[in-house]
């Protein structure tokens, strides 16, 4: 079969470390599906990946962890699912005797020795073999006609930002989004969908395109960018000086970026964390941001003589049934989500389009190879 392989040791003249090639099509061992691909989104990371940003990644690992796909056999013992099923994917993954999670396509979990192990292949490729549990079936209906499945993976984070905000009884109040990429918007959208009460939401964004974008998206109330001169007073005014009942971190990468959520959420407020951390250096009561992040982890912060909660959220840990109903039933919120992706043509595209990225590209998606 055809598949797109990560390959760190051949960087081309392009800057691109992905190679198209032909490699066996798996066989689903026990508790495994095999699937036939019938869709995939970019996933930011991958975007990263594709430029080899991620030397921790194995060598001839196949990328792609936002994956749509139809189940054609099934493994010994596997269950929950039939031939012909058309499911989105779960990508994280356990292994027994291992610990932490894996990402299907992108890194697996350590082993007794501390070392991680290469990832499940994923899923820019013909077929990929996933745990029976990672499949989540679809109903039938607009999902599939008016949508790109793929999406509810990687949108799937930010509805458990918003439904953790909402258990926690803090979906409430003024709420600043750093970052108004893909991650962003999903994250706008869904804390609306979700509130009970009115909320303000702030969108708080550095490039001037994406700024537009979330303007025009209409779910933030304010969208502004937190490099502005004024910004200080500008949050003074939105947030009446006390600083904002919850900060999600959407952007990570600098030190920067997590001094001004802590700097801006009120005393007793909430920082959520998403977006991973770049720099070793970064850690949060001596914890990296990163490890939050995977472990879910939640804890209680002292900040400039602040009290502020930190929680660390991925995945889509006991939502997919809530988020599949939720897309499905809203025609609204479909029509939204895919004003942000763009379906680029067939998989064998990725590398070209990889090359040739488009800075107004939100977020890509394709065709199955061969389409």
């Amino acid at each position: 079969m055809k598949a797109w392989v990560y390959e760190k040791t051949k960087k081309d003249p392009e800057g691109v470390y992905i190679y198209r090639r032909e490699v066996p099509v798996p066989e689903p061992a026990k508790g495994f599906v095999l699937l036939k691909v019938l869709g995939v989104s970019v996933c930011g990371t991958d975007e990263h990946l594709f430029r080899g940003d991620h030397p921790e990644v194995h060598e001839g690992t196949i990328a792609g962890h936002e994956y749509y796909g139809e189940v054609v056999e099934l493994g010994p013992g596997a269950t929950g699912v039939k031939v012909g099923d058309r499911i989105a994917g779960e990508s994280h993954y356990v292994v027994n005797g291992h610990t932490g999670e894996g990402v299907i396509g992108y890194m697996g979990p350590f082993n007794a020795r501390g070392e991680r192990v290469p990832a499940i292949a994923g899923a820019y490729a013909e077929y990929l073999t996933v745990p029976d549990y990672c499949c989540n079936v679809l109903p039938d209906g607009p999902l599939h006609a008016e949508f790109w499945p793929s999406l509810l993976e990687g949108m799937g984070n930010d509805y458990y930002i918003a439904h953790w905000l909402k258990q926690a009884g803090r979906l409430r109040g003024t709420i600043a989004v750093i970052g108004a990429g893909p991650h962003g918007l999903f994250t706008q959208l869904f804390a609306r969908e979700l509130a009970e009460a009115p909320i303000r939401i702030i969108a708080l964004e550095v490039s001037a395109y994406r700024r537009g974008f979330s303007r025009g998206f209409g779910e933030a109330d304010v969208t502004v960018s937190s490099l502005d001169s004024d910004i200080e007073a500008i949050v003074a005014e939105l947030t009446d000086g006390h600083g904002f009942d919850v900060v999600v971190d959407g952007a990570g990468v600098r030190q920067e970026v997590l001094d001004f959520a802590f700097d801006h959420t009120r005393d007793g407020g909430a920082t959520v964390l998403f977006a991973l951390y770049d720099d070793p250096a970064v850690t949060v009561n001596g914890r990296k941001p990163n490890e939050l992040i995977f472990d879910k982890a939640e804890m209680a912060i002292t900040h400039k003589g602040k009290r502020i909660v930190v929680k660390g959220i991925t995945g889509r840990e006991g939502i997919w049934r809530p988020l599949i109903e939720t897309v499905h039933e809203s025609e609204a919120i479909r029509n939204k989500v895919m004003r942000i992706a763009t379906v680029k043509g067939p998989l064998e595209r990725l590398r070209e389009d990889t090359i040739n990225a488009h800075p107004e590209v939100m977020k890509r998606a394709y065709y199955p190879f061969g389409s």
